[in-house]
């Protein structure tokens, strides 16, 4: 499955149909269990199974604005440049930018490795050693907007997809993170955030290509952790 070829509304009916059959399982569990106490040897009798439709999901709370590309990076190397050598620990840059711990740890783990003068002094703790602050992160030039669908000349679909990237890099990239995460687990909006990809395009991922790496277990709803 090429899921760089997929159009955004194409992941979306796929998000769906791989959420309806998640549902349906529990159910058909839920029925064998019913089904198990009718064997010899059981005494209790089963509760009717209500094979109604599922209840609609309750109304999802606010999404929080997203910071922008390299604004976290930049503000956790000032914050680090701050404490100086005493350092600062992962749970005071989350409280510090009203962030989960997880999506600071993942930080330290997938970009932060690469910051030569930020170096670890103890368990979940970092300081800055560089004798000067890193150069500003250059601005990225502004994006042209795409052209409209009934444009002349324009056979392309003015659906956005989500970045490419190269074959293996987004399954190396993800099994990192989840390893991070340790036994808390990392949500599939947490992967998506810190990849910049649709967390529609990182929940197919977890229904395709992750059910072949069996080190990868699913904690809760679009929650896994890994286990060794």
């Amino acid at each position: 499955m090429n899921l760089s070829q997929m159009r955004s509304a194409d992941l979306t009916l796929m998000v769906r149909l791989l959420e309806t059959r998640e549902e349906l399982e529990a159910q058909v569990a839920r029925l064998d269990r019913q089904l198990a106490a009718f064997e010899p040897g059981s005494s209790s009798r089963p509760r009717p199974v209500s094979l109604a439709a599922p209840r609609p999901r309750p109304a999802q709370p606010a999404k929080r604005r997203r910071a922008k590309r390299g604004a976290l990076t930049a503000t956790i190397l000032r914050l680090a440049q701050q404490a100086g050598n005493a350092g600062v620990t992962v749970k005071e840059l989350a409280a510090k930018l009203g962030l989960s711990q997880n999506r600071v740890f993942n930080w330290f783990y997938a970009t932060g490795k690469h910051v030569r003068d930020l170096q670890k002094i103890g368990e979940a703790h970092y300081a800055w050693m560089g004798t000067a602050p890193p150069p500003p992160r250059a601005a990225a030039p502004p994006r042209r907007a795409p052209p409209h669908p009934s444009a002349p000349g324009n056979r392309r679909s003015a659906t956005p997809r989500a970045r490419d990237a190269k074959p293996g890099q987004l399954k190396d990239s993800i099994i990192q993170l989840v390893k991070a995460a340790g036994q808390s687990g990392v949500t599939v909006r947490e992967i998506a955030s810190e990849l910049a990809l649709s967390p529609q395009r990182v929940y197919v991922w977890f229904n395709g290509t992750a059910k072949s790496v069996p080190e990868i277990q699913k904690l809760g709803p679009a929650t896994y952790r890994w286990i060794d």
